[in-house]
């Protein structure tokens, strides 16, 4: 699918997923001053993609990354982030996603797949009592933060003012739909590479699929988006352009990181987000004092917790929700699997499940133990 204005979830994304050159923080225009804006919010993510490039029976947003359905990793930043209710908008093999999330989201069928806008207009029967503001993100953006979603809710609205998209800037913005300001800093519209100017062109902030809008104003503009483009498709981004001509304006909230709302599409790309989020996992357990000889070899859940002075060698796993003492050693080549180690233990070549290791323990090299009856 692609969108007449593009952006980082498919609508003018380039194939196959890179590493993103973000432009240094000190080119970015300082943000303007948060203020909670005090409003109910709720949130509605886009579930509904086949991800044909991932050539399997499994709807996308039910691929893992980091050991869970993408799509959790989505509804855990929005529940941070203060939504108060979940929309998700399933399509696909709904049912296997209806039954995923569970009451952590109230689904809605997507009977065909019309666009981006076209997905979002199916839950305005959902909305058309609620007063306040809509969250839209993509199903298949595991590594949102929801300290972003957050940001973009409580900036800073003047009152002719009914929503924030949530733009990024990039060194090599070619391929990208393309945010378009006005001389206040507005966001005029959203323009795809191939509709660009020459001075368009030149412009290296980006859309990234992500909005808070007001409930109201984004379905009305949805009322008059088209069809009458090369894909016959309704799509979210000509809100921006039709809002802003109804003088109730977009801005734009520029994220510094954005391979946050890089969206997947293929098992590459699943790869490639598997090993961001690990790493970024990683960088919180080494701030938080402990020491990774090698992270691009060990694998951490983000429900595992570490004492001070724990050393995790290479070819090394913590999963599930461990508990690891102050100053253990895990491997190298080990797998602790929902179990706690105690302070000093050095667990060596060794698989550890469901069990408890007492502090200073030796384990290992080449022991197994695991739940009696497996």
């Amino acid at each position: 699918m692609k969108d007449r204005a593009g952006s980082l979830r498919g609508e003018g994304r380039r194939k196959g997923l890179r590493p993103v050159a973000v432009v240094p923080e000190s080119n970015i225009p300082p943000r303007r001053t948060l203020v909670p804006m005090n409003r109910d919010l709720v949130a509605v993510a886009l579930a509904a993609g086949l991800g044909k490039r991932m050539k399997s029976d499994l709807p996308k947003v039910l691929h893992p990354v980091c050991g869970r359905p993408m799509i959790d990793h989505v509804l855990d930043a929005l529940e941070q982030a203060g939504a108060k209710r979940v929309y998700a908008i399933v399509g696909h093999r709904g049912e296997l996603v209806r039954e995923h999330v569970g009451a952590r989201a109230v689904c809605i069928d997507q009977p065909e797949r019309l666009g981006t806008g076209h997905a979002v207009s199916q839950a305005r029967e959902a909305l058309k009592d609620f007063r306040g503001d809509v969250l839209i993100v993509c199903g298949d953006t595991p590594l949102i933060r929801a300290e972003t979603l957050r940001e973009l809710t409580q900036h800073e609205r003047r009152g002719d003012v009914s929503g924030v998209v949530l733009a990024t800037r990039m060194d090599d913005p070619f391929g990208y739909g393309r945010v378009i300001r006005d001389e206040a800093g507005r966001v005029l519209r959203i323009v795809e590479q191939k509709d660009t100017t020459a001075d368009e062109a030149a412009v290296h902030e980006i859309n990234t699929g992500v909005y808070c809008v007001d409930c109201r104003a984004l379905f009305d503009a949805l009322g008059e988006v088209k069809n009458d483009n090369a894909q016959g498709e309704y799509y979210l981004t000509d809100i921006v352009e039709i809002l802003a001509r109804q003088g109730r304006p977009i801005e734009g909230v520029v994220a510094g990181d954005s391979t946050e709302v890089v969206g997947i599409n293929s098992r590459k790309q699943l790869a490639e987000a598997d090993r961001l989020l690990r790493l970024r996992w990683l960088d919180e357990a080494m701030d938080a004092g402990v020491s990774v000889v090698d992270p691009e070899t060990t694998f951490i859940d983000r429900a595992a917790r570490f004492g001070r002075d724990v050393i995790v060698h290479p070819f090394s796993a913590v999963r599930g929700a461990s508990a690891i003492g102050d100053g253990a050693q895990i491997g190298p080549g080990t797998e602790i699997r929902s179990s706690t180690i105690g302070a000093r233990a050095r667990i060596v070549y060794s698989w550890i499940e469901e069990a408890e290791i007492g502090a200073g323990e030796q384990v290992g090299p080449y022991r197994k133990i695991i739940p009696e009856g497996q």
